[in-house]
């Protein structure tokens, strides 16, 4: 099956709010159209599934043409055509980027290339570090900054073979909501992904190469959401490693029954004699 790549390396980063209303309090319900992945200022952001570039620029707060909008900052869109038979055609949406992509408006481009690194442009939510990852409907003569995005997770992730993992909560209560969007998991790969041979549980630590090329990626202790905690239970390598381990300790159990023992040195009386002779 074709398999998209998590935009962002989800062995040491978290997503933050992804799809959901923000409600209550007398206000007008309003909508998180997308997943925030929190990493660090700097941290690789690659493209999940080739495509085209359809869009590259700047979109500062007040430009929308919802009012409210966020402004999205640094951001890059990318055609992907239909991803799931008899579905319609997609493209992803990567903003509040760092600075401006490297990518440029009609490129080809293939899974693991840079789109570019987390930022806080636009305006992103306490000026915290991250990458809001949208999908959209892709039409004809769209408008790629004002479209009306599509859930992530449902249209574009699963058809590709990555789910979500951790189960999301609500998130961090934000004032004059009652209700706001879902958090928390993280995005892996499913295992028919994985190259044959491979543990049937992807570990997303196999993919830490491919981000690793254009830099670091990490979710730091200051952050404001606390980092991701990888549970590797049985890593895919433990037995190999439980095998060396083994190996050792049956070499130096070998070793110690076999060794020749020193000859013990003669009691201190028998020195003292010898001394006195000399």
């Amino acid at each position: 099956m074709p398999c998209a790549l998590p935009p962002v390396d989800q062995a040491s980063s978290q997503l933050g709010w992804g799809w959901g209303n923000f409600s209550g309090s007398g206000r007008a319900l309003a909508l998180h159209r997308g997943l925030d992945f929190m990493a660090d200022e700097g941290s690789p952001v690659l493209v999940p599934y080739a495509g085209t570039v359809v869009a590259v620029g700047r979109q500062d707060y007040g430009d929308a043409i919802r009012p409210g909008a966020d402004g999205l900052g640094h951001y890059v869109a990318i055609a992907h055509g239909a991803v799931e038979a008899g579905q319609r055609p997609i493209a992803t949406r990567y903003a509040h980027l760092r600075s401006a992509s490297p990518l440029r408006v009609g490129q080809r481009v293939a899974a693991g290339d840079l789109v570019g690194y987390v930022g806080t442009s636009g305006r992103a939510p306490g000026s915290r570090p991250l990458l809001f990852f949208q999908t959209l409907w892709d039409r004809d003569g769209m408008d790629y900054v004002n479209a009306v995005p599509l859930e992530p997770l449902r249209y574009f992730f699963a058809p590709l073979g990555v789910q979500h993992e951790g189960g999301q909560v609500p998130g961090p209560p934000v004032t004059p909501y009652t209700s706001t969007p879902t958090w928390g998991g993280r995005l892996l790969q499913d295992s028919s992904c994985e190259a044959p041979g491979l543990a049937s549980v992807a570990d997303p630590r196999r993919q830490q190469a491919r981000y690793a090329r254009f830099g670091s990626t990490q979710l730091s202790s200051r952050a404001v959401y606390p980092p991701a905690l990888y549970d590797a239970g049985t890593s895919p390598d433990s037995s190999s490693g439980v095998l060396v381990l083994g190996l050792a300790a049956l070499a130096g159990g070998v070793w110690w029954l076999t060794r020749k023992a020193a000859p013990k040195p003669p009691p201190w009386w028998v020195r003292q004699q010898r001394w006195r002779r000399k």
